[in-house]
């Protein structure tokens, strides 16, 4: 009965100590900190402005490239003129094999909107999940990767990148993942797409190539509206016609042709068969296309 007893004195006097703990207030009152310090946000994160390796997906920013920049502005501005007549925020941008360009353009693109958009938020995301390649292409590093945020069903906010451009952020993949099919199909995908446009004006997906694995026939349907990448010189009829087949028709906003050359021979990033770039260029692709 003693150890009891001695038990339950332990018991009351901790209920009693509990009690008598010193509110916040009491607290400041005696010098100490009044509440938890707040998480120390990270400084955002630069984007590379050199001509290093890569410099062609964030020409907009790179020195000397006026002419481009000017160009994929343009495209901006005829993408938000198209999604906001469809009432859609996100844009799929895909290819239909690698080297296309699709990457070059989803960060250019991503980078001239945020240029335009201020006080609107841009979010670009890499749902290369195979060959993961936007964070390299801005000169970043990821941290949690898209990949995980799928993987593990995690808030999509752990994995945002913010950048020195107030507008823009940036959803890196981080490991390659061979089953990216599987993770796309889960209903944290569908969660991640309905957060990012809670939250952002505009979301930009770079996608994998659409003749090379069925990830972008999984994600397509899931996402208002796509561009299409071509490359002048190289992307064939063929190769056109099929990767359309697997988008939703009433989605497509356009093709975009990527590497034409201006008259006089002068090499340019860019080339929308909406625009006057690349007279002949466009043509041809309007002939692939229709013809």
């Amino acid at each position: 009965m003693g150890e009891i007893s001695e038990a339950l004195r332990r018991a009351r006097q901790d209920r009693e100590a509990v009690a008598h703990e010193p509110s916040a207030r009491e607290v400041t009152e005696l010098g100490g900190p009044a509440r938890r310090a707040s998480p120390v946000q990270a400084p955002p994160v630069p984007i590379d402005r050199t001509q290093s390796e890569g410099w062609p997906a964030r020409a907009v920013l790179a020195k000397g490239q006026r002419g481009v920049a000017e160009g994929f502005r343009q495209l901006a501005v005829r993408v938000e003129q198209e999604l906001a007549g469809r009432n859609q925020k996100a844009l799929l941008v895909c290819s239909g094999q690698r080297q296309e360009g699709k990457t070059l353009t989803s960060c250019n693109l991503a980078l001239a909107l945020a240029s335009l958009s201020a006080g609107r938020r841009i979010a670009l995301v890499d749902l290369d999940l195979r060959k993961p390649s936007v964070a390299r292409a801005l000169g970043i590093e990821a941290g949690v990767g898209v990949e995980r945020v799928l993987r593990d069903d995690l808030p999509i906010a752990g994995a945002k990148i913010a950048t020195d451009l107030e507008s823009l952020d940036v959803y890196a993949a981080d490991r390659p993942d061979r089953d990216a099919h599987t993770l796309l199909s889960t209903a944290a995908f569908t969660r991640m797409i309905r957060d990012l446009e809670e939250s952002y004006s505009t979301i930009i997906f770079d996608t994998p190539p659409i003749l090379l694995v069925p990830d972008v026939a999984l994600i397509a349907p899931r996402i208002g509206a796509c561009l299409l990448v071509a490359r002048a010189g190289s992307t064939r009829r063929k190769a056109i016609h099929d990767a359309l087949r697997p988008l939703p028709p009433e989605a497509l906003i356009g093709v975009f042709l990527n590497d034409a050359r201006a008259r006089g021979g002068r090499l340019r990033y860019y080339a929308d068969y909406y625009g006057e770039e690349d007279d002949e260029a466009r043509d041809r692709l309007e002939e692939d296309l229709h013809g």
